[in-house]
């Protein structure tokens, strides 16, 4: 039986703009390294005087303006229309800013309406500060130069002073993982999506067991005219997103705080997408597919 899942995969790139982590740039503000908590975060966003509010499209103008109406007379709000956005949602311009707890208490009063699909304020959002730089104490950090040099680098030490990762999935389709002291603590249960056995270089199909048995070929295989050894390229990808950081031992990964989820999709002679992606007869959206014993 086959259970779709959408699994979203980070970019190391991605990964360091949006501080580290495969994250909205609105929903989850970077907070810093020492705090587990969104909600501070979110708590400290500045005050705004705008409004979003989605109505619905079998909302009809007259409702529209009652609902309207009523969040002056009974909620006694002081507002006026500001602009549409592109996605159709409508801008409110308060007469004075409020904080999160108040735009919390009259959005659930305006999601309770039948008019209205979605509310949120319009935060006005700023430009972060520059925090100190990280320097993690792995013992072959300096040799990382593209995470801090200051001319060709990510500067991965100043974003890791927002966050290190906490929270993140990051899932690693590739050739599989192989055991290492520095994933250990951030690797989740994968899964091996290959179902050819020979591809899967590991005498069976589709199975819970990420382990990557290596994607060798000898001369005259795949089209090779020479033998070619394993790459390992899936733990060298997970190491560099998630290699444990402040061990004292080995390299820091970008998210070092940040869980990988390895999905071994290339084997010998590579993979095919047909084992990787189902595409919904209802949806463009292309899904994970995932095989169970389970009904």
């Amino acid at each position: 039986m086959f259970y779709p899942l959408s699994v979203r995969v980070c970019t190391l790139a991605l990964a360091v703009g949006a501080a580290l982590g495969c994250q909205s740039a609105v929903a989850d503000i970077p907070v810093k390294a020492n705090s587990n908590a969104k909600s501070t975060a979110l708590n400290a966003l500045p005050d705004t005087d705008q409004l979003i509010i989605r109505f619905r499209d079998t909302a009809s103008t007259t409702a529209v303006d009652n609902m309207l109406g009523r969040m002056r007379s009974e909620k006694h709000e002081t507002f006026k229309y500001a602009k549409t956005t592109q996605q159709h949602s409508d801008v409110f311009r308060f007469g004075k800013r409020k904080g999160k707890a108040e735009w919390d208490t009259l959005s659930a009063w305006l999601k309770s309406q039948p008019e209205v699909e979605y509310v949120e304020p319009d935060y006005i959002l700023t430009k972060m500060d520059v925090p100190v730089p990280v320097t993690p104490n792995d013992a072959y950090f300096s040799y990382q130069w593209p995470l801090f040099d200051a001319i060709s680098g990510i500067r991965a030490d100043q974003a890791w002073g927002y966050t290190t990762g906490t929270g993140s999935i990051v899932a690693v389709v590739d050739t599989g993982i192989l055991p290492h002291a520095e994933l250990w603590p951030n690797l989740l249960p994968g899964y091996d999506m290959i179902s050819n056995s020979t591809t899967a270089n590991d005498g069976d199909g589709r199975d819970a067991d990420a382990t990557d048995t290596g994607d060798y070929v000898l001369a005259g295989e795949c089209g090779s005219t020479s033998n070619l050894n394993s790459s390992w390229h899936g733990t060298h990808v997970a190491g560099t997103i998630a290699a444990v950081g402040h061990n004292a031992e080995g390299i820091a990964g970008v998210a070092f705080d940040a869980k990988v989820m390895p999905v071994r999709a290339l084997g010998k002679c590579g993979g095919y997408t047909s084992d990787l992606m189902l595409r919904s007869p209802t949806s463009p959206r292309l899904y994970f597919r995932y095989e169970s014993n389970t009904s």
